[in-house]
């Protein structure tokens, strides 16, 4: 009998942790959260707290939420510069500019690559498990969401991708967390959309 986890791509927002609320806890299917770090994200300036990873930490200590962290590497740019996580501010040194709507290099380098050896190195220990590539995608953010399938295949990833709650609305998303108590990202609340 072949056994199916499923990683769920978790950015700490409201989507993502709908996401494993409902994969994890409604549904009970065997999931590991896995948050690729950019190193830069909402991080305490200006005085505001470093929300984003306090969120995660939340999630972690008082909601039970397993999380795996996972970062590029500056190695995998060019073989001969050293093995340390790749940050949003070292890929724009390496690449001589900051990401644009022209030069989409940031997601693939920091998010997806991470994300799939991740999953090579998951499918490497576990032979024989099926692994499912999980994301809180909701056709309602855009018109290129609404067009995405709920499942297909995911030639990157090499595996199957699901988007489980595609077509739920934004009152789906936090009625989930209000359903299992889990507070939603603070920089909601601050005004972040």
């Amino acid at each position: 009998m072949t056994t199916t986890k499923y990683i769920v791509s978790f950015s700490g927002g409201k989507d993502s942790t709908a996401t494993w609320l409902y994969c994890g806890l409604e549904l009970g299917l065997d999931v590991e959260c896995v948050f690729a770090d950019t190193l830069h994200e909402a991080d305490g300036r200006d005085g505001v707290p470093r929300d984003l990873y306090d969120y995660l930490d939340y999630l972690e200590r008082d909601r039970g939420m397993p999380l795996v962290r996972v970062h590029g590497r500056l190695k995998q740019l060019r073989a001969d510069l050293p093995d340390v996580p790749l940050s949003m501010l070292s890929l724009a040194k390496h690449k001589g500019r900051f990401a644009s709507g022209t030069a989409r290099f940031c997601t693939t380098e920091l998010k997806l690559k991470p994300l799939r050896e991740y999953l090579l190195l998951r499918a490497a220990q576990e032979p024989g498990t099926r692994f499912i590539m999980v994301s809180g995608v909701r056709a309602d953010e855009s018109p290129s969401r609404a067009n995405l399938a709920p499942r297909c295949a995911d030639d990157f990833m090499g595996t199957e991708r699901w988007l489980p709650i595609h077509d739920w609305t934004v009152e789906d998303v936090f009625a989930i967390h209000r359903r299992h108590g889990v507070a939603p990202n603070p920089l909601y609340q601050q005004g972040m959309t």
